[in-house]
């Protein structure tokens, strides 16, 4: 008995593999049987609940962000010199020595 199994045991590893790339596929298909809702366009969305005060003001708030990210998005780069206003790096001098 033991040795009959020791020559299925290299086999073993092909076989557990088959069986489960067939539980996979299964699983698979099964998922894909499900019906699914499509996606309502924006046009259709549900209507908000939202008072329209606080969306205003919530608009107001995150149009203040970002002006706020656009200028400090600029304030660095207008730090940086452009190439033209740049001076030459200093080259270090040559000693005639040989």
């Amino acid at each position: 008995m033991h040795t009959a199994l020791s020559r299925l045991l290299p086999y073993l590893p092909v076989l557990a593999c088959s069986v489960l790339m067939v539980v996979c596929m299964l699983g698979m298909r099964a998922m894909g049987s499900r019906p699914h809702q499509p996606e309502r366009p924006s046009s259709q969305a549900a209507p908000s609940t939202t008072p329209p005060a606080l969306l205003a003001e919530r608009v107001a708030q995150l149009e203040q962000e970002l002006a706020a990210v656009r200028g400090d998005t600029e304030g660095p780069a207008r730090a940086i010199p452009a190439a033209e206003d740049a001076q030459p790096a200093r080259q270090p001098e040559r000693s005639n020595r040989p």
